[in-house]
């Protein structure tokens, strides 16, 4: 990957962290989807989902996910569920979520998390709790994809009224 590149999407992910997410959404807006490098494409589409970009996402990831050419490699986990993720953003939860059961949550637990991202497009709260109950044990996850975890499980379980004690 080009180390300038690399550069700017740590920095981004770090500003997105802190709150900068406008600023976020006008570097992203100035990148060329076809001109992103497929070992950068999965981590633009999150951060393009992260901000509000859920078709900057798809349209980085459409090509790998959904490529007509044989030769190239298939899409990976990450690819798939990134790609999954931004079809939820735009309506398309089910799809989404039958994309995510392809892809193996030992390997990338944020996989879980958007399980229940659609399962909250679907009005399905309650379904959600295992996926995020999973995610947020899981041991390969950062302190801050935790609390995420812990904020949309506290989510889905208020809005069923669970108390988890």
């Amino acid at each position: 990957m080009d180390e300038r590149l690399s550069l700017l999407l740590k920095q981004l992910d770090e500003d997105i962290r802190v709150g900068k997410s406008e600023a976020v959404q006008a570097k992203l807006n100035r990148l060329v989807p076809t001109e992103i490098p497929r070992e950068s494409a999965s981590t633009v589409a999150n951060l393009s989902r992260r901000v509000n970009l859920p078709d900057l996402a798809i349209q980085v990831l459409h090509p790998v996910v959904r490529s007509k050419d044989r030769s190239q490699a298939k899409a990976t986990g990450k690819e798939l569920a990134e790609y999954a993720a931004a079809l939820t953003y735009v309506g398309a939860s089910q799809e989404a979520y039958g994309l995510l059961k392809k892809v193996d949550p030992r390997t990338i637990p944020e996989v879980l998390l958007y399980q229940a991202f659609a399962l909250f497009a679907q009005w399905n709260y309650k379904g959600s709790i295992e996926p995020l109950t999973r995610y947020i044990n899981a041991k390969n996850i950062s302190d801050y994809d935790r609390f995420v975890g812990k904020a949309n499980l506290a989510s889905a379980l208020l809005f069923e009224r669970i108390n988890p004690d």
